[in-house]
């Protein structure tokens, strides 16, 4: 059931990228820094809500309290379905037009969704078994890594040679190299990110919480943060014209946070309070900057193929910091316990 809901939550992750495609499909190109800074601030705000639900709904034992949250979950998803279906009533584009919903299906690049999606699953299960349960000479690890590996190596050649409007459409790609260039952060950024979302609050409850909201609100701190460095991001890049100095600012950000969690001992409590600012700062800043630059940097006509392969990269890279890390906690906990 566990896996079946993860399943059906990615499907719902599918459509994240339509937030950022549509948000800035209907502002002018200046403002488009503001429209991911407001994308930002809602997606801190949630974070921020579920954090301290979740920690509330589980605290003094209440291990039951799970299901009140999924509940609460699923009224939330709700309201949001019915705002969509209700509200957001977009006219046809052109290349809606004349096509049946047929014709619109064989257009998807379906070889590469199937190639891609087969490949990373495979690979990452690979990493995540390494050293825990399997060594990597056991047949589990190298059969699903190789094979993974062999899959996205086909699906590269596949996008570069023999289809020219796929997932990488080669337009995306024939202006500059500052698409590529944000691809390559997101996908940093997604490893980042998501390591730090799945083990900061998983090194506090070992070192130094036994209390589930105090956990989380240790962690919210960083969603705050985050709310008020993407305004200042989306207004500082709108005003200024300049993207690479905050992105920068925003990796030495995430750096130092990194730095700070992997030096941390039983007795850096206090200090671990202060940890999710440089944290929030760089996800705030890199977010924003990030998503302005590629649909900055690619034809307007191809801005929700430019927004998906953005997202889809991130989640690129958080299945693969996931995977790598997954091992290393086993250990951790081990030696703490």
């Amino acid at each position: 059931m566990a896996i079946a809901g993860e399943c059906v939550s990615g499907l719902s992750y599918g459509a994240q990228p339509l937030l950022h495609a549509v948000a800035s499909e209907v502002v002018p190109r200046k403002y488009r820094p503001y429209a991911q800074a407001a994308n930002n601030v809602a997606v801190a705000l949630g974070g921020l809500v579920a954090l301290l639900v979740g920690g509330a709904m589980t605290r003094n034992n209440n291990h039951e309290g799970f299901r009140n949250y999924w509940y609460f979950s699923t009224a939330v998803y709700a309201v949001a379905t019915a705002l969509c279906a209700i509200l957001y009533n977009p006219p046809p584009q052109k290349s809606q037009m004349g096509l049946t919903n047929g014709e619109k299906l064989r257009k998807l690049d379906w070889i590469g969704y199937f190639l891609f999606t087969a490949g990373l699953v495979l690979f990452a299960m690979g990493l995540s078994w390494s050293q825990n349960p399997y060594s990597w000479r056991n047949a589990h690890i190298l059969a699903s890594f190789i094979t993974g590996v062999i899959m996205i190596i086909c699906f590269a050649v596949y996008e570069t040679k023999f289809k020219r409007d796929g997932m990488f459409h080669h337009d995306l790609f024939a202006n500059n190299w500052n698409f590529v260039i944000a691809l390559v952060c997101v996908f940093v950024e997604g490893l980042s990110f998501f390591a730090a979302n799945n083990y900061f609050a998983f090194e506090i409850s070992v070192l130094y919480e036994t209390d589930p909201l105090r956990t989380a609100t240790r962690y919210s701190i960083g969603f705050v943060i985050y709310t008020l460095s993407t305004v200042a991001a989306g207004a500082f890049c709108s005003t200024t014209k300049k993207i690479r100095i905050p992105t920068v600012f925003a990796f030495c950000f995430m750096i130092i946070f990194f730095i700070c969690m992997a030096t941390a001992t039983p007795n850096s409590s206090n200090p671990v309070w202060g940890y999710p600012i440089f944290l929030g700062i760089g996800l705030g800043i890199c977010l924003c900057t990030l998503l302005t630059v590629a649909q900055l940097s690619t034809p307007p006509q191809l801005i929700a193929i430019t927004s998906g392969l953005m997202i889809c990269i991130r989640s690129l890279g958080a299945s693969v910091g996931l995977a790598i890390c997954k091992p290393l906690s086993y250990s951790f906990a081990g030696k703490k316990t």
